[in-house]
């Protein structure tokens, strides 16, 4: 029975890790239409200007994951923002030594050729630096136990996937500045998986 509930723990430390890690992930390239009539819900806290406009969240998580593959530890926080009908995302990446900003996403809604609201994604890290040199991400967090503070700034962010249906061209690339974020939670899967196995013993 114990091992039947480590294994079920781990599932699901691990099914939070790859929810949080997508939301950021270079893979990306869903492109939504809705319908241009959306309203923010209530109860939202403003995060940036994106392009010069404020932009707010309505929640925000973090998750403190290894990453193998860049011999790091990473801690992704994901702001959401509710809409009527749908949602928007910004997450911001940094490494968990040097506290630095090396990957940020954003994924908005913008008007579309159409009248219809497209799902722009843009994305900024050493992949895409490559093929977006205007581009630059800044930023610096601060740990304290279980919750995360910081500042960051994206500049000249190009959108993914299919700029050519957006209703205005200067959409195509975004700037996010004034980021400030306090006292966001995150979960620490690496602690929270020996916790699972210390208490199962």
């Amino acid at each position: 029975m114990k091992k039947v509930l480590i294994i079920f723990g781990i599932l699901q430390l691990l099914c939070v890790s790859c929810k949080e890690k997508k939301a950021a992930d270079s893979q990306t390239s869903e492109m939504k239409t809705e319908e241009n009539t959306q309203v923010a819900t209530s109860n939202d806290n403003v995060l940036c200007n994106i392009n010069g406009a404020p932009w707010s969240y309505t929640e925000a998580s973090g998750v403190l994951v290894d990453d193998k593959n860049r011999g790091i530890r990473v801690l992704t926080l994901t702001f959401t923002k509710y809409l009527n009908p749908g949602k928007e995302h910004l997450s911001l990446s940094f490494d968990e030594a040097t506290k630095e900003l090396f990957e940020a996403s954003v994924q908005i809604k913008q008007p579309g050729k159409d009248g219809q609201r497209i799902h722009a994604i843009y994305l900024y890290n050493e992949r895409t630096a490559k093929s977006n040199p205007k581009g630059s991400i800044s930023g610096q967090v601060t740990l304290d136990h279980d919750v995360a503070s910081g500042t960051a700034q994206l500049q000249n962010l190009h959108i993914q996937y299919e700029g050519s249906l957006l209703a205005n061209e200067k959409d195509t690339e975004i700037t996010v500045t004034d980021l400030s974020f306090n006292n966001i939670a995150f979960s620490d899967v690496k602690k929270e998986m020996e916790a699972i196995f210390k208490n199962s013993k």
